[in-house]
């Protein structure tokens, strides 16, 4: 079975178990700058590992979807996901106080909110254009509380997974950090892939693939077997055994080809 079709297979409600490290060149402190040399680092990732998914993550990104231009000509039984900022993150990202500003510039926000969701689709077109699957990242989501999530997130997220979807594309979104007073609004998005940290708690509670729940602190540990066979035997339904994160430098090569072979095959 390919990369590719355990993937299909999951998303369809099948049982197979994918499994997936997700690398950057943060895992090997690394400044990659040119999609040559951010193409070539996941080549060589892609031929050492065969992961079940390619996550591209950088700070640029335009040079993350040069890079997929590059790797979709190469790599063609895996599908390559780009990392994508959404609008709650991004925001926060750029302005110290946007927290406060949720509250005391309301208009403002949702101004900006508006003129980044355009930017994302443009973004989101292009990947899905040339083969990849936007790989949407809200860690500010937990922060903010249930009810300025409702407003400043939920409704924006709606926006973004309906307009990929009209391509019919998979809606894989990434939450670190505790998901418990969010799942309510979660509940709400039309979601195919929730990728999380470690929050077995979700387990059962949204519809949706889930996965996760191995901290990359813990890919660091001698005891790594025992929390991958705690993840499968209460997975529940469909889920993709992954980092929770970007492996963290230093981790164990040993304990990434682990990670690896604990994909399971039933189909």
């Amino acid at each position: 079975m390919t990369p590719k079709e355990r993937i299909d297979s999951v998303l369809d409600g099948g049982t197979n178990i994918p499994s997936i490290p997700i690398i950057s060149p943060y895992f090997l402190n690394l400044s990659l700058n040119k999609d040559k040399e951010l193409s070539n680092f996941h080549l060589n990732l892609y031929e050492r590992y065969k992961p079940d998914l390619i996550t591209l993550i950088h700070e640029n990104v335009s040079l993350e979807i040069e890079t997929l231009k590059i790797l979709e000509r190469k790599i063609k039984d895996t599908y390559i996901t780009v990392a994508l900022d959404c609008p709650i993150s991004y925001l926060s990202a750029i302005d110290d106080n946007f927290m406060i500003n949720l509250y005391l510039k309301k208009e403002e926000i949702h101004s900006k909110m508006d003129n980044y969701v355009e930017y994302l689709k443009e973004n989101i077109g292009i990947i899905i254009e040339n083969e990849g699957i936007p790989f949407l990242g809200d860690p500010t989501a937990p922060f903010i509380g249930p009810k300025m999530y409702e407003e400043f997130g939920i409704l924006y997220l709606k926006k973004i997974f309906k307009f990929i979807k009209s391509y019919g594309a998979p809606v894989f979104l990434h939450i670190c950090g505790e998901l418990t007073p969010i799942i309510d609004q979660l509940k709400k998005l039309d979601i195919d892939v929730l990728s999380f940290e470690d929050s077995l708690g979700v387990v059962g509670a949204l519809d949706c693939v889930l996965m996760g729940n191995i901290k990359p602190k813990d890919m660091l540990n001698d005891c790594i077997d025992s929390k991958i066979n705690q993840v499968i035997k209460n997975k529940g339904k469909q889920h993709i055994i992954a980092t929770g994160c970007e492996l963290l430098p230093n981790t164990p090569e040993k304990n990434i080809i682990k990670l690896i072979n604990s994909r399971v095959d039933y189909d």
